[in-house]
């Protein structure tokens, strides 16, 4: 019996990483603004349907990336330039790559923050996930606010009928992980211990991820502010 070709092996262990590695849901991602077949993601690889996984990723691992690991799938772009491909002007209308290029545009693409963790591991709300955005490691990225398989179009809006319902997580910000202080802070002293939450609610709790002790980690829990967002 003759064995397997090397292609049947190829074959067997893509499937194997295709059945353990985290996935985003089938009827999340196509009610998505990018999975929408009408109007979602488009034009950045041929053959493909609108809305179609693989204009952002490549099945057979990434072609333009020097190694063909799980978390390069993304068509051998870093995560940022890989949403700035699109969100420049053209074809997506929203030029958001002016946007991060200003003097305070959270800054994804600043030297020595960019491309700190891929977009394969944005849906993951863990300890060693969460210790990335610590200390010296404290950086934003796309996809730390925004969680391309469940992002939907629109704004925030102001509910004059339910203002507490004013910092609910807004359509873009949908699926996003966020944290939830244990307790009120007091006069001068923060909260210092966090929930992780896979998804956050409130919008607050996807800017607490940067903007307090969770990031900061400060022994003392004082945090000296060194510029405008900390």
């Amino acid at each position: 019996m003759p064995l397997p070709s090397p292609h049947t092996y190829l074959c067997l262990a893509a499937l194997l990483l295709a059945w353990t590695a985290p996935a985003a849901v089938a009827g999340t991602y196509t009610a998505s603004a990018h999975g929408d077949s009408a109007s979602g993601v488009s034009g950045r690889a041929s053959g493909y349907a609108t809305g179609n996984c693989a204009h952002c990723h490549d099945q057979h691992a990434s072609r333009q990336a020097a190694t063909h690991t799980p978390y390069n799938v993304l068509r051998g772009l870093s995560e940022e330039n890989l949403c700035l491909d699109c969100h420049d002007g053209a074809p997506a209308a929203d030029d958001i790559s002016a946007q991060v290029a200003k003097t305070y545009g959270h800054g994804p693409t600043v030297t020595g923050t960019s491309d700190s963790h891929t977009t394969s591991k944005l849906e993951l709300a863990t300890t060693s996930e969460g210790s990335a955005f610590r200390g010296a490691l404290r950086h934003v990225e796309c996809s730390d606010c925004h969680n391309p398989h469940e992002a939907q179009t629109g704004n925030h809006t102001y509910n004059t009928t339910t203002p507490s319902d004013n910092n609910l997580v807004s359509s873009p910000l949908t699926g996003v992980w966020g944290v939830e202080p244990a307790s009120e802070p007091t006069t001068f002293v923060p909260a210092t211990t966090y929930t992780e939450m896979p998804a956050a609610t409130k919008e607050y709790q996807i800017c607490f991820k940067c903007h307090t002790y969770y990031a900061f980690q400060d022994a003392d829990g004082v945090i000296s502010l060194t510029g405008p967002s900390g």
